[in-house]
């Protein structure tokens, strides 16, 4: 049978460009509706549950929503506390146990060295495990939720996107391209300026100008070779929506990265790891809100906070910071250095000019992780290396 192109049933922008204007109650009343209906959803038909809880907004606002529908069907209301003040959540958690009325069990973070076994157990499904790059965490989920009878896990990832965090300059710009210099007289522009701590005629001036663009999300990754992010396609969703704002197409890239999520894991050997807030219902309900009408033109998240207040503690609906693990994951990349460093700079990605191994060995030191970090790109590529790895040995010679 011949090869045919293939054909577009959905777009994330068709749902971005034909949504007409809504007042803020109903937008506020169309997030809240679709979260509800796909938890709904996910609590009739996922048998045991778990829901992971970590302490910020989009996690409790999941965690609301099970608990308003089926409390009961939930054996574990888990969250992991990291082994410094800025990754422990358990006050956060403890203030919203207290006010859904549920038991959380929090755990500490797993902790341990990084070891080409666990390297290669990150990538053995069909595509590489991206969604588990802690392995270490990975593993230990699995183990609890196995012990647990558990059957699915309910998260609170892809809420930064879908919700619209951060409440930055492209959110202004996005509001600028919508109502043109309506905007420079509305309440947003004080108050996004006073969000991002700068004055108003800085935010305006940088949001205007001709080639000002919003810092890239999907910036090349540093330790693959240069030649090759030329040859590298898009992916069809970010094609053709350079019309759209850039907070906007920001969200669209968000959801783009939130596919990786739904990839294969430890966790996944032995239960559905469910990602409500990137379900069909609030994808949608998302993408047809402005930027602007999502952060209410003031901060991130703002019509979430909105929408879910009163079924969370004001604590929660009110903070201003989240949790940061960049200190643990530092830590556990240096200590892995000796097992990362050959397993990048002497592997198979290495070996097919995939992998650029001067920046990538200067990259893989301590001095660097201090400076500029870079975790996400060393466990990215980590992980992709596995995946080769594993597909060579069950396809040798191909």
């Amino acid at each position: 049978m011949a090869a045919e192109d293939p054909v577009t049933l959905w777009r994330p922008d068709w749902t971005a460009r034909r949504a007409p204007p809504v007042t803020d109650q109903a937008a506020a009343r169309s997030l809240r509706e679709a979260v509800d209906e796909t938890l709904a959803g996910i609590v009739r038909g996922s048998g045991a549950l778990a829901v992971e809880i970590s302490g910020g907004l989009d996690s409790s606002i999941v965690a609301a929503a099970v608990a308003a529908r089926g409390k009961d069907q939930v054996r574990l209301w888990l969250n992991a506390w990291g082994p410094d003040a800025t990754a422990d959540e358990r006050p956060w958690i403890d203030s919203l146990a207290a006010h859904l009325g549920i038991a959380a069990t929090s755990v500490p973070r797993a902790v341990g060295r990084l070891t080409e076994d666990m390297l290669g157990q990150l990538s053995t499904g069909v595509r590489p495990g991206l969604a588990a790059l802690d392995v270490l965490h990975d593993a230990d989920w699995a183990r609890r939720f196995a012990e647990a009878g558990i059957d699915g896990v309910v998260t609170g990832k892809g809420g930064d996107s879908m919700f619209v965090q951060p409440a930055d300059i492209g959110v202004f710009a996005d509001l600028y391209r919508d109502r043109g210099r309506r905007a420079l007289l509305s309440r947003a522009l004080p108050d996004l300026a006073r969000w991002n701590e700068r004055s108003v005629w800085t935010l305006a001036h940088q949001a205007l100008r001709r080639h000002w663009t919003p810092q890239a999300v999907d910036s090349p990754n540093p330790l693959i070779g240069p030649r090759r992010h030329a040859d590298i396609p898009r992916h069809p969703w970010l094609e053709d929506i350079e019309d759209l704002g850039p907070a906007k197409r920001r969200q669209i890239l968000g959801l783009v990265q939130g596919c990786g999520l739904h990839g294969p894991s430890l966790q996944t050997r032995v239960v559905s790891v469910l990602h409500p807030l990137l379900a069909q219902p609030v994808v949608e309900a998302c993408l047809a809100l402005p930027a602007g009408q999502l952060t209410l033109g003031r901060r991130d998240r703002a019509l979430a906070r909105q929408a879910f207040g009163d079924r969370l503690p004001e604590a929660i609906t009110a903070r201003r910071s989240k949790g940061e693990m960049t200190a643990f994951y530092g830590h556990l990349i240096a200590d892995g250095l000796d097992v990362l460093r050959p397993w990048l700079l002497d592997g198979r990605l290495a070996s097919m000019g995939l992998v650029d191994v001067d920046p990538a060995g200067a990259a893989l030191t301590r001095e660097a992780l201090a400076w500029r970090g870079g975790y996400v790109d060393i466990m990215t590529t980590a992980a992709i290396e596995g995946w080769v790895r594993a597909w060579e040995r069950r396809l040798p010679g191909v």
